[in-house]
């Protein structure tokens, strides 16, 4: 019987699949082209297509399923629960684990932050007395370069405004 059964499913499986990808690459095309109710109705005709070929096979599979389903279903729920407390203990263990090595580990980070930015702060400060003088530069130029090119920028302005 489980021979059959695993036949039955695995051959309407596959149609089901095969048929249900090629709707899906055409769906977005027939939804744009029809209204969704002409596409609803496709889908119920091809189901009724289905059903008319495989119906006797299709209504076997879904008795079984009815009967076995609940059971099936059951037992799942059942093997989860009962694995639930060990895999929230070994999930909390892992969950320490991990803490350990930060808490371990933490205070070198932070150490090591700290001396990172002690040096930047003090290579900074060494090249302090070079970079001074030249932001210094930079503005006197920046200056200079606009009281030189005033007369240009007020004529622009008059341009513009005229």
């Amino acid at each position: 019987m489980s021979g059959l059964f695993g036949t039955i499913t695995s051959k309407v499986g596959g149609f089901i699949s095969s048929i249900s990808s090629k709707m899906m690459k055409f769906l977005p095309t027939f939804t744009k082209a029809f209204n969704i109710t002409s596409v609803i109705g496709l889908v119920v005709a091809g189901l009724g297509l289905l059903q008319g070929q495989f119906g006797e096979q299709i209504n076997q599979l879904a008795n079984k399923m009815i009967i076995q389903g609940p059971t099936i279903i059951q037992n799942l729920i059942n093997g989860i629960l009962t694995a639930l407390p060990q895999l929230i203990e070994q999930g909390s263990q892992l969950i320490q684990t991990f803490l350990s090595v930060l808490i371990t580990n933490l205070p070198f980070i932070i150490q090591g932050g700290m001396q990172i930015i002690a040096s930047l702060v003090t290579g900074i400060a060494q090249q302090l007395p070079t970079l001074i003088p030249m932001t210094l530069e930079l503005i006197m130029t920046i200056f200079q370069t606009l009281i030189e090119n005033l007369p240009t920028i007020i004529d622009a302005r008059y341009s513009i405004i005229n």
